[in-house]
């Protein structure tokens, strides 16, 4: 090991069409000590430089490893092109492991040969490549950086833009579409565009990292947008229904509850964009088995499809036992001719008897506006009646229509 002592362990290069996955890796390496050189952190630094010597010169001389996200927009971009030169002058002077390559898609980069080692977004998302990069530095024995006591007595990183604070409270310094949009980067690495997911196993596992806790904050700025106190980003919508989603648990490989609705996915299509507030998700489940299958139910589900095209059931469950919905309201149950009065708080829930979608992002997207409420409801429906998927496309041309009728909406946190 060189004993040569570094302003950075590491430097990332990337595109800007790739942020959110390299800012996500920052946040990681950041979170574990290391010092890094990534242009979020670097602000103030840079203000007022010569950046094409400033860079040239963190690239060839500042850091003891450079991390480069190859991708197709990396080739094409001046600024990469730069770091990339600067990086190679110094790995063909040292003629040591300095560049560490990343591919984000397949694209050959000039400089770097075919048998050079390298990771890519096929075998590592953004925790297990800071991992990988930690493990490169701990190897090479980097010192990291001691964290000062407030940071290890009040504030814990938990993502980038995400704080857990010592009261237990949760803070989100960044906007809802920005952290919805580098939450679905974590769950659909390497999409781009438009895409179809038909695993449901597949689904569960990556809407438990889309919609992992926290969800809801009680620190956040412009506190007084939010009833309540609560900054609540990730929404589900239907047309004029919409709500806040503050819970999701995983029921089996297949099955998911979303606070109170249990979901048997079917199939879901992910929509990502540049624009982080037209990103979303369109999520479709399978129908389920009543929970008590009588008269009662089948008089429901005849009168819910008399006015739209799906019905529901709720119940509830108390202590692991089924109850009835009229139970749950009243507070008590009859056990063998005996009346218990609930000693705790039954967990409602309900379940979809019929083909269901719905439409996932931010509460703070361009989706959630006048515009978008008249088209959920019709298309959605029609997707339910006709039982034809490929109507999503059109809806698809539809929502790239939607201009925002509201531009606070876009703007508040």
């Amino acid at each position: 090991m060189s004993d040569k002592i570094f302003d950075y362990d590491v430097t990332l290069s990337f595109a800007g069409e790739d942020r959110e996955f390299v800012r996500c890796v920052a946040g990681q390496l950041k979170d574990k000590g290391f010092k890094i050189f990534y242009d979020e952190y670097e602000q103030v630094n840079l203000w007022g430089k010569d950046l094409y010597t400033h860079l040239d010169d963190i690239y060839r001389n500042k850091s003891r490893y450079c991390v480069m996200f190859l991708s197709n927009f990396y080739k094409q971009k001046l600024w990469t092109n730069h770091e990339r030169e600067s990086a190679q002058a110094r790995a063909f002077k040292d003629n040591t492991e300095y560049i560490l390559p990343f591919r984000l898609d397949d694209t050959e980069v000039p400089g770097i040969r075919e048998t050079t080692g390298y990771l890519s977004i096929k075998n590592f998302n953004c925790e297990q490549l800071s991992e990988a990069i930690s493990n490169k530095l701990n190897s090479n024995q980097v010192k990291k950086r001691e964290l000062e006591p407030e940071e290890k007595k009040i504030n814990k990183l938990l993502e980038p833009g995400i704080i857990e604070l010592e009261s237990g409270e949760f803070e989100i310094r960044i906007r809802k579409y920005d952290f919805f949009s580098q939450r679905l980067t974590r769950a659909f690495p390497g999409v781009r565009g438009f895409q179809w997911f038909t695993n449901p196993e597949e689904i569960v596992r990556r809407l438990s990292i889309l919609l992992a806790k926290p969800l809801s904050f009680e620190v956040f700025p412009g506190k007084n947008f939010d009833f309540g106190g609560i900054s609540t980003p990730i929404w589900w919508f239907r047309g004029g229904a919409s709500m806040p989603i503050k819970n999701f648990e995983v029921i089996s490989k297949t099955k998911c509850l979303l606070d109170s609705d249990e979901l048997e996915v079917e199939k879901l299509a992910v929509y990502k964009n540049p624009t982080h507030y037209r990103e979303f998700i369109y999520l479709k489940l399978k129908a389920e088995l009543p929970v008590e299958n009588g008269s009662d139910t089948k008089t429901s589900m005849d009168f819910q499809l008399g006015y739209k095209k799906f019905a529901t059931q709720d119940y509830a469950i108390y202590k692991g036992q089924i109850i009835k919905t009229e139970e749950y309201e009243d507070g008590a149950m009859v056990v063998d001719g005996k009346i218990i009065r609930f000693e705790e708080e039954p967990i409602h829930r309900y379940r979809f008897l019929t083909p269901y979608n719905i439409i996932i992002c931010a509460q703070s997207s361009v989706y959630n506006s006048s515009e978008a409420d008249g088209m959920f409801g019709y298309f959605l429906d029609k997707i339910l009646e006709t039982g034809n998927d490929e109507e999503f496309e059109t809806f698809l041309l539809k929502l790239k229509e939607i201009t925002n009728d509201s531009p606070d909406i876009i703007d508040f946190y």
